[in-house]
Order: structure tokens, then sequence, then C-alpha cells
């Protein structure tokens, strides 16, 4: 049996997938997966690309990728247009793959994914985190959100995808032709998707996916907003959103995010990423939004505040929604009631 993870990346996404793809690669058994990034032609430098092979153990394979998406920017300026790089795998992954594990480049793997490669997928063509968003906030509490659901006329009964972490039966996926159905659906309403390829997937699937627990894919604007971790160990964390820890100027982060990245790209052929945050003088507006939300977790613990209600909520999600996972026991909790990858040690 042969699986692939796979990442899909434009130039400046590629550090980030190396850094990704690597902490995927440490975490789990020797050979336990291929791991490919794949990129645009000619866009990344060949001692980039020797430097993940030779030091992550990943295939990168330069693709045609741009002039298949059909589209050059999207309705949302933090999400650029290789995030659809995902749905035309089949360009770059060989047909022989069992099951494939598609990560976003931020994201920080803590726990060994292999485990998932074992997922039921219970005839479904791929397997999904709910959305964590959508889910704490569809009481339109959150106005973003609330514009977001409105704008898709979305019924809030059927369970959103989070596509971040994607596990596929390439075989189904392929038969089912969903990556070129989702980007057929994507070109037509590219000045209207806020959330871009996500909006296309879901309104296609409408819920037909199965879904695994945060777990796998624990978006840290909540997680590092208040204290989940009576309730959930993550394996896998999503920075999603502008911040990113990787960014010089990402001062959400402290330094428990930020110093892994630091770290690894030291000695990576992108030192510039492990600088100080200080090595890049700040205009004064940046001083200013960064000593108000500092302000804010030095008196109120978290950064940044969320509303005890929607914590609770998601709190609740984690703890009573039938996630694939569980009822399959790669997650459990343990005597405390924290829901961790089965026979994990203690995480963040």
């Amino acid at each position: 049996m042969r699986n692939a993870i796979f990442l899909s990346v434009d130039r400046a996404g590629f550090p980030p997938a190396v850094f990704a793809a690597h902490t995927a690669k440490i975490n789990a058994p020797a050979d336990a997966f291929d791991t490919v990034i794949a990129v645009p032609e000619n866009v990344v430098e060949p001692l980039w690309i020797h430097w993940a092979e030779a030091n992550v153990g990943a295939v990168v394979r330069e693709v045609s990728l741009v002039e298949h998406i059909g589209f050059q920017k999207t309705a949302n300026r933090y999400i650029p247009p290789s995030t659809a790089y995902r749905y035309l795998f089949d360009l770059f992954l060989p047909s022989h793959y069992d099951k494939l594990i598609y990560l976003d480049a931020d994201v920080r793997v803590l726990g060994d994914l292999s485990r998932l490669f074992e997922l039921d997928l219970g005839g479904h063509v791929f397997a999904a985190c709910p959305d964590a968003v959508v889910t704490a906030y569809e009481d339109g509490s959150d106005p973003w959100t609330a514009n977001y659901i409105a704008k898709l006329g979305w019924d809030l009964a059927v369970t959103m995808v989070n596509p971040g972490l994607l596990v596929i039966d390439p075989r189904r996926w392929l038969e089912k032709d969903l990556g070129r159905r989702v980007m057929a659906d994507l070109r037509e309403h590219i000045d209207v998707y806020l959330s871009v390829d996500q909006d296309a997937l879901n309104l296609l699937v409408r819920g037909a996916f199965q879904p695994i627990s945060p777990v796998w894919n624990m978006l840290t604007m909540l997680w590092l907003a208040a204290d989940f971790s009576d309730v959930i160990s993550p394996s896998v964390l999503h920075y999603a959103g502008p911040q990113k820890p990787w960014k010089v100027k990402s001062w959400g982060y402290d330094q428990k995010e930020i110093l892994p990245y630091r770290e690894f790209f030291r000695s990576s052929p992108w030192p510039d990423l492990a600088l100080s945050l200080w090595r890049e003088s700040p205009t004064w507006k940046e001083c200013r939004r960064y000593y108000r939300r500092l302000l804010k977790r030095t008196v109120m613990g978290r950064w940044p505040l969320y509303p005890a209600s929607n914590v609770e909520k998601y709190k609740d999600h984690i703890r009573s929604f039938d996630f694939a996972d569980k009822r399959q026991r790669l997650v459990a909790c343990d005597a405390t009631g924290v829901l961790r990858a089965a026979g994990a040690a203690a995480g963040p």
C-alpha cells in the first residue's frame, strides 16, 4: 500500500510548505508515506528545490499549474490563486496511491499523520474537519462570518468543510471529477467567494464528506484565543488568516509559535525568515497595533479576545460531534477528557 502527503504552493508559499512537510515527516515513522510539494514551473529557485529534497526528503514537482487555474486574483486579498492548486493533484501525483493527505502550507504538524491513512472514509471521496469558525460563530456574533454565511446562502444545518487538511480517496475523487468541478465553479464565481476554493468545494459537496476531529486541523485563531487544552490536544495546528508565525511582523504570536519556524529557517535558504521581529523598522501604526494586542494578552491572558459563549460553543462541538476518527478510535479522550490522537503523548 502506498500513500502520500502533498502540498501545492506558489513561490511565496514554498518555504512554509517545506517547513510543514518537515514537521509531518519528523513526527511519523520513516517511509510511512511519500511527501510531494507541487509548484508552478520555473518560479522556485533550483537551490531551494535541492535543499528541500536533500534536507526534508520531499519530492518537488514543477507543473504548469498557473495556466490550469484560469484566474490571477481572488475575492479575498489574503488568499492567493495558488490555493486552488490542490484540486489539480492528478497533474503532479502518480495514480498508484491508495490514499492522499493534503496539507495547507500554513500548518505545523505535532503528531503522527500516518494514522489518518487508516481512516475509513465510509464511501465518501474525502475526509476533513468541520469548519471551526463557522461552527463557533454561526450565531452571527462575528460580522465577517455572518456576512460570509449570508453571501453563500449557506444552510447552517449542513456541516461545512475546512479544507486545510484533506484525507482523499484519489480514485473516487477522479471518478467523480471533483477537482475539475470545483475549479469550474470557482472560475465562475471567483469575484464573489470570500473563502475562494473552500466555498466552491462546500457548495458542491453540501456536507457529503467524512468529518474528522480538529485534532487534525486546529485553527490557531481559536486555539490561541482561549484555553482549549481541557478538551483537545491537537496533532496539527493551522495558522489560517493573514497573521503567520514565519512573517517578520506577525506580532500576534508569542515565541512558542514563532521559534520552531525561526530555528528551521535559520539554516535554510531562507534565513531572513529567521530574523528578529524588530529587524524590520515598524511603522507607527504597526507599533500601536502591537502594543494594543500585547496589553490584551497581559490583561486578559489571551490574544485576541473571543466571547466566552463562542468558546464554550466550540468546546461543546468538540465534545459532542460524531467525528469519524473518534468512532474508529484513531482519536480518543484520555482520563481527563482531553481528545487526542490515540496513543499520543501530552500535546501543546
